[in-house]
């Protein structure tokens, strides 16, 4: 049906002749982004992307009643009549007004504003409305379990959802509700960014337009690709990407931090959701931004090499993507980086021949002071990686950390809490010397930061608590300039 037909079927219908052109295109941006939430409660043999259902659900007909002011009845009609056009139709953008009409009178009753490239029949009545909801990829409306005697038969029915926060580049923190579905013969459940099917997780091939960061957060892949650039190429880079990704120090919190406040300050758009609106707190945290990057860098690894990320469902992040950021560095040593200039030559390369007659070869490394220095065992030669970056030994040789920590010592280290020095005298003296030394350094940092010496540790600097007389006399100390009278 063309335009002016449907317009000249509008006329005749006693309530919706009232409706403005701007409300009937408000009703198909409206429509047209709840594609995927009208398929929900469909049956299985309805539930298709080629044609539109003939009804409207409930909870969509009475939210489209209160935005527009019409009946409920009156949206079925004008659904009647506008269907095949909207279903045809590309999804326009929302605009701010269209936002606020689901917070308004969405969020009670189970609707989404953005639907993730999904479709699938779950049960509408069982979810509330958000700003954004989550499903699972399209090609997983059945189950793609080969080994599944359901494998590609019916779509599937078994739904859950859960309330999260989606954080986006143009629409700012986006209230949103994640579904994933399960299949009840074997039992494999399909999120948006991968499938489980027991302990183990598998990625979807690709990278995802959200990226799952944690239980509760999502990330917008062009807001993950902004920060990949922040860090490679802002003054921070410095900072420990690099420890981070080959030294798997999960503790460094330098330019990350600043990406997450970047983001509060600029681009979170607080006056759509507040804090107390939803059931969590809008802000990012430095975990998310480190859990973005890797999670980018090995769904990015993965697809130039045509494979899937395979991980353990179980456990934290930074313990769960540790394999994979090892076998990733191994291919990186046994076959270089996928866009480096490949060559060996004698400037960039020497082989030596030892006195056993083996030849071994030896390549220059560049650094940046940052990564040559990372956490690792105290025992000379042992590559185990530290359980954590604060201690000194790994778990092999951890109990060396009761060992004095002076070269040559073997004396037992004393029961001070954190001595690292057996009982002798001059042992004791040396470790104070060097907390002392340590001190000096942390405080030197701190009057630095105060006169404002280019690159900080942090972008926006937060001193210690001090009392003002303390601070008035360090700064005045840190400014004075002597003179002698001439004679």
């Amino acid at each position: 049906m063309d335009l002016p037909s449907a317009f000249a079927r509008l006329q005749r219908h006693d309530a919706l002749r009232s409706l403005s052109l701007d409300a009937i295109c408000q009703y198909t941006r409206l429509v047209g982004h709840l594609k995927n939430d009208i398929l929900l409660p469909q049956p299985a043999a309805l539930t298709t992307l080629d044609e539109p259902p003939e009804v409207l659900p409930r909870a969509i007909g009475l939210f489209l009643s209160k935005v527009l002011a019409v009946p409920e009845d009156a949206v079925q009609c004008s659904w009647d009549i506008l269907k095949e056009h909207i279903w045809s139709s590309e999804r326009v953008g929302l605009t701010k007004e269209d936002r606020e009409a689901f917070k308004m009178y969405g969020w009670g009753l189970g609707l989404s504003m953005y639907i993730a490239r999904l479709l699938s029949p779950v049960l509408l009545l069982k979810q509330k409305i958000a700003a954004v909801t989550i499903f699972p990829p399209d090609e997983t409306v059945c189950c793609t379990n080969v080994s599944c005697e359901r494998y590609q038969k019916h779509a599937l029915k078994k739904e859950k959802s859960r309330a999260v926060l989606v954080f986006t580049l143009s629409d700012g923190v986006q209230p949103a509700y994640a579904v994933h579905l399960s299949c009840n013969k074997c039992n494999t459940q399909y999120h948006n960014n991968y499938s489980v099917n027991g302990k183990v997780r598998t990625y979807y091939h690709g990278i995802p337009d959200y990226l799952q960061v944690s239980e509760h957060h999502f990330v917008e892949q062009r807001l993950v690709r902004l920060w990949v650039s922040m860090l490679l190429l802002g003054w921070f880079v410095e900072l420990s990407i690099f420890t981070v990704w080959y030294g798997f120090n999960w503790d460094n919190r330098v330019s990350a931090s600043n990406s997450a406040k970047a983001y509060d300050l600029v681009f979170s758009d607080t006056s759509y959701v507040k804090d107390g609106d939803w059931q969590f707190v809008p802000h990012l945290t430095t975990e998310d931004i480190w859990d973005a990057f890797v999670l980018f860098s090995l769904l990015d690894d993965k697809q130039r090499r045509n494979s899937v990320l395979e991980v353990s469902h179980e456990g934290l992040n930074k313990d769960r993507f540790t394999a994979a950021m090892e076998e990733r560095n191994r291919d990186f040593i046994l076959n270089g980086q996928p866009d480096a200039v490949r060559h060996a030559c004698n400037k960039c390369r020497r082989c030596y021949q030892l006195p056993d007659g083996r030849i071994v070869i030896v390549h220059p490394i560049v650094g940046d002071g940052v990564s040559i220095g990372r956490p690792c065992c105290g025992t000379f030669a042992c590559t185990e990686p530290l359980q954590n970056n604060r201690h000194r030994f790994c778990r092999t040789h951890f109990n060396s950390h009761f060992v004095c920590a002076i070269t040559g010592c073997s004396s037992a280290v004393t029961d001070e809490d954190g001595a690292k020095t057996c009982s002798d005298p001059a042992h004791k003296e040396m470790e104070s010397k060097h907390k002392d030394k340590a001190r000096a350094s942390f405080a030197s940092k701190e009057r630095y930061s105060k006169v404002q010496i280019p690159h900080p540790v942090e972008a926006i600097f937060i001193p210690e608590e001090v009392s003002e007389s303390d601070a008035a006399v360090e700064m005045v100390e840190e400014h004075l300039e002597w003179f002698e009278e001439d004679k």
